[in-house]
């Protein structure tokens, strides 16, 4: 039978011996200040490279323009040649985000199969320094391109070089790390729940910020300023973060990355898993699928919300933004528990991507802004499958798998992105000419095949027993 053991283990199960009440001390979780401002920083990043692509897009296409396309960005006569320009805004500030995210994400696939196995050899900070510096580099680069009106060329550039070195998706991984290897079993989920409270509480703050900043005197430029001197200080913070990986419980090599991919794969192809291999393929599909529907969600509304017929200014995005995010946040994790003394987590995962279907379909159809600040209503549970799929995961997972499981889940987000990307924003552009919102019916499919793998899940759990576990 095939080995697929994890010699050393990703998430530093090594230490058998510890206590499974091992809390972190107050000086480590000054993690959680430094993730509060990256967080921050990276939300008001996110918003202003969107919001700045489709203003230097419209600039440059129409430069001699003698009227302000602002003033007519809502019409909806067809025929009208300014109803065409803004639409040709929409596609080249589509294409644009396809570019960022080619450029950024593609490097990034290949570097998760290495982050974890050099942290266990060289300790989590100098991976979460050399990820926290991509993130801001990549700030910083896009602030001094705001004030000289550089090329958006410089962006994709440095998104190649934010991919090489980690990059987000790198950085929570080895804060997922770090968070294992200072707590205990029992422990553990409460410090991940704060950990992921506290991105959410620093993205609404980013949402909050981001629209007055942009439209009052900071305008561009000065809000990425402060995006990257949120990020700044952040990774300032770190110089006083304590290692939690000692070096004796190091590894002295790291796994090879053939060994990586035969270890995250094992789940889905190995006999050693096949009393519960369906079970694993039926999560990790609805993972994917799950990841088609929300990657991409964010950067299509920014763009899909500046055009027509919403034509809306960078204060109201931020006021979605902030009502959708408070909704699935406060609202949606906060009913968790309550939810779960009647429903089992397959179930709440059921419900949770028929919110997120019907809001995607409400969005698709919606022409007002009344019916658009009803979609964060409509899917207010959204968010609420993401912890239940990884819970039934980690349930049905020994501890000393629990790495390689995550690994290939990061991997599937990762490359659902580049999907994601590339074919949303290329349907977005192609669509616009017969319905805007078109795209976000796409959408609501993946969310769907996404709800119909764990409905065959319920099916195939009367044969197949999945553990049961709690979301704390």
């Amino acid at each position: 039978m095939e080995d697929n053991t994890e010699g050393t283990p990703l998430l530093s199960e090594r230490d058998n011996s510890s206590s499974e009440t091992k809390k972190p001390t107050w000086h480590q979780r000054i993690i959680y200040l430094s993730i509060f401002f990256m967080a921050f920083g990276m939300s008001l990043c996110s918003y202003v490279l969107y919001e700045w692509t489709h203003h230097k897009t419209k600039k440059g296409l129409f430069p001699n323009t003698t009227f302000d396309l602002n003033t007519t960005c809502g019409s909806t006569d067809e025929t009208n040649p300014n109803y065409k320009k803004n639409q040709l805004v929409q596609q080249q500030s589509a294409s644009w985000a396809v570019k960022y995210s080619l450029a950024e994400y593609i490097p990034m696939l290949f570097m998760q199969l290495m982050l974890l196995s050099y942290s266990d050899m060289i300790g989590r900070k100098p991976l979460l320094f050399v990820t926290f510096l991509s993130i801001i580099l990549k700030s910083g680069t896009l602030t001094v391109i705001i004030g000289t009106h550089a090329s958006l060329w410089y962006i994709v550039g440095v998104n190649v070089f934010e991919g090489l070195m980690g990059g987000s998706f790198g950085l929570f991984v080895t804060v997922y790390s770090y968070i294992a290897d200072i707590t205990g079993k029992k422990q553990r989920s409460v410090e991940i729940v704060i950990l992921d409270a506290t991105a959410l509480v620093a993205v609404i703050c980013g949402a909050m910020t981001s629209g007055y900043a942009v439209q009052s005197a900071m305008g561009y430029f000065y809000t990425s300023m402060l995006s990257t001197g949120l990020l700044t200080l952040g990774f300032l913070i770190l110089f006083i973060l304590p290692e939690s990986l000692p070096r004796d419980k190091r590894a002295k090599t790291g796994p090879k990355m053939l060994t990586m991919v035969k270890r995250m794969a094992s789940f889905y192809v190995s006999r050693e898993f096949s009393g519960k291999r369906l079970s694993y393929i039926l999560l990790l599909l609805a993972y994917l699928f799950l990841s088609l529907s929300g990657m991409n969600r964010s950067t299509l509304e920014t763009i899909y919300l500046l055009g027509p017929p919403f034509c809306w200014e960078p204060k109201n995005i931020g006021h979605f933004m902030l009502l959708r995010n408070s909704a699935q946040g406060i609202i949606g994790l906060g009913s968790v528990k309550l939810l779960k003394m009647w429903f089992t987590e397959n179930s709440i995962g059921i419900m949770s991507m028929m919110s997120c279907t019907g809001s995607l379909v409400l969005e698709a159809v919606a022409r007002t802004t009344l019916v658009m600040f009803f979609v964060p209503v409509v899917g207010v549970f959204s968010f609420l499958v993401v912890a239940m799929i990884r819970s039934m995961m980690s349930s049905m997972t020994s501890p000393d798998k629990q790495g390689a499981l995550f690994t290939s889940v990061a991997f599937i987000e990762v490359l659902s992105t580049i999907l994601s990307s590339v074919s949303e924003n290329l349907v977005y552009s192609i669509t616009m000419s017969f319905m805007n919102g078109f795209v976000f019916l796409l959408l609501a499919l993946f969310a769907f095949f996404s709800m119909m793998m764990l409905v065959l899940l319920r099916c195939t759990s009367r044969r197949v027993h999945l553990p049961s576990s709690n979301v704390n």
